[in-house]
């Protein structure tokens, strides 16, 4: 048998693998979508949070310096999709298990659109549809769990969607495909601020092509869009509302401490190549005439060290390296698919199988992770019985001590009681404070509030006589009752 039948057997082999690697991928993120857990994709209860108060027709973005003192990190996007649909679905707000699920789903579609996405780009480039599949694959299985119930799966979809039309005007080379390349790009940036990379990565292109025109359509057109963007975040709220829930709210601080445990822990095979690829093959489709070629083969190391800079970021996890990843998968899939060759870029028979079947290796370790991780965090009987169990001290804060619409409540402990008493919580977003170097908001107002007897309630979920909340201790509250392992304390002086 010749080499290169062996080598197309092998291929053949591992597509198939890394489809059926993909179907179990799916289903596992199915039955996660439908736990009882209350945060699968960190911070999920402040988009939960932000979800609740579009539905309510509240004010997205309020003072984080004035009660409630909670604050919306993101750009509004996916908050009004996800809110909207489910004001159009009929879903209460305070249903808080409806509106999980509402957005984990939501999130489940846009990650498969993104996938799909992908392979349209591929396929776009006569790549054939066996390698088109393997994309989508590995673009679905590089979502970490960042993107499956937030603002980051809209992003993403709006991120491929860009890459895609980028492409498209490095081939079509009209104005009218530039400025739709910006549009796109300005509302990948509204839906979350890392899309600044599109900013970074189309005009330095441009620039180092000498593409005067295409580069003057696509900042022109990006100019006006910015401009139509600011103007209805303003409509939203006033500017300093903004900066201090999209700016200050992301300041947790610099570490290397991601960073420093990815590159020293076996964990990082599953990038490791991708990153080789994306160093490497720039060099050989910098040969080639296509400027979609030469796009990619600038993006895809610029991409790398991008995610590498903005992973210092205290808190930064996998998902900082999407990015990264999709562009170098459709870089790869347009070097190693392709019925079309052309001539001297088409890579070596064994090259190609080992790409396949690292693959193959990135899509399994992705799934085993994301299986592992799902089993970490309790029992489904433990954690419907903790959603249960803040579902009834909320119907005893209500129906039994009376507590009505705006009176202020702090729960010491992160739980779904916050998003039940969802305009009544103080501090809903107390975790992100925790995790910050230096407080970004003055909270002197909430001390004050602590301290003279406004607060009307505090949930603990142990009983202690002090309350402490950041660097402050409080002793004037006494218990009241105890739910379901719930300490409700009130004011001692009432």
């Amino acid at each position: 048998m010749r080499t290169e039948h062996i080598h197309q057997r092998i291929q053949r082999g591992a597509i198939i693998a890394i489809l059926i690697v993909a179907l179990v991928h799916f289903a596992l993120r199915i039955d996660l979508a439908g736990s009882w857990r209350y945060d699968i994709a960190g911070a999920e209860p402040n988009v939960i949070h932000g979800v609740q108060k579009v539905m309510l027709g509240r004010e997205l973005y309020t003072d984080p310096q004035q009660a409630p003192f909670d604050f919306v990190q993101y750009t509004p996007a996916y908050y009004f999709v996800c809110g909207g649909i489910g004001k159009a679905l009929g879903i209460d707000a305070f249903d808080v298990r409806s509106v999980y699920e509402l957005s984990r789903v939501l999130s489940l579609i846009l990650n498969l659109l993104t996938a799909l996405t992908v392979l349209l780009i591929v396929r776009e480039r006569w790549v054939s549809r066996s390698w088109g599949w393997v994309v989508a694959a590995l673009t679905f299985a590089a979502f970490s769990e960042h993107f499956y119930s937030r603002a980051d799966s809209l992003y993403a979809l709006l991120f491929a969607l860009s890459l895609r039309q980028v492409l498209r005007a490095l081939d079509a080379g009209t104005a009218r495909a530039w400025a739709l390349a910006a549009v796109l790009a300005v509302l990948c940036f509204l839906t979350k601020q890392t899309a600044v990379l599109l900013f970074l990565i189309v005009p330095l292109h441009l620039l180092l092509d000498r593409k005067w025109r295409p580069l003057i359509a696509f900042l022109g057109s990006a100019f006006v869009a910015s401009l139509v963007g600011i103007a209805l975040l303003l409509f939203l709220a006033p500017a300093d509302h903004l900066w201090k829930n999209m700016v200050d709210g992301l300041k947790n601080g610099v570490s290397p401490n991601y960073l420093f445990d990815l590159f020293n822990t076996r964990s990082y095979f599953q990038l490791a190549g991708w990153h080789l690829i994306a160093v490497l093959l720039p060099i050989v489709l910098m040969r080639s005439t296509d400027p979609r070629s030469r796009f990619l083969a600038l993006a895809m190391p610029l991409s790398v060290l991008f995610a590498v800079i903005t992973a210092f970021k205290s808190g930064s996890q996998f998902n900082y390296f999407f990015e990264s990843l999709v562009i170098t998968f459709v870089a790869v899939a347009l070097y190693s698919g392709p019925a079309v060759k052309e001539g001297s870029l088409a890579p070596p028979h064994w090259l190609r199988t080992a790409i396949i079947l690292y693959a193959l290796v990135f899509c399994v370790q992705r799934t085993v992770a994301l299986r592992t991780w799902s089993g970490k965090f309790g029992s489904p009987a433990t954690q419907y019985q903790t959603y249960s169990a803040d579902k009834h001290v909320r119907d005893v804060l209500v129906n039994d001590l009376g507590l009505r619409d705006g009176e202020p409540v702090y729960v010491t402990y992160r739980g779904y009681l916050e998003l039940f008493l969802n305009g009544n919580s103080l501090l809903s977003q107390k975790d992100i404070i925790e995790w910050s170097e230096d407080v970004p908001y003055d909270l002197s107002a909430f001390h004050t509030s602590m301290r003279d007897g406004s607060v009307r309630f505090v949930v603990t979920d142990a009983a202690t006589d002090t309350i402490e909340v950041m660097d402050s201790t409080y002793t004037n509250y006494k218990p009241l009752r105890v739910v379901d392992g719930r300490h409700i304390l009130v004011p001692s002086a009432r």
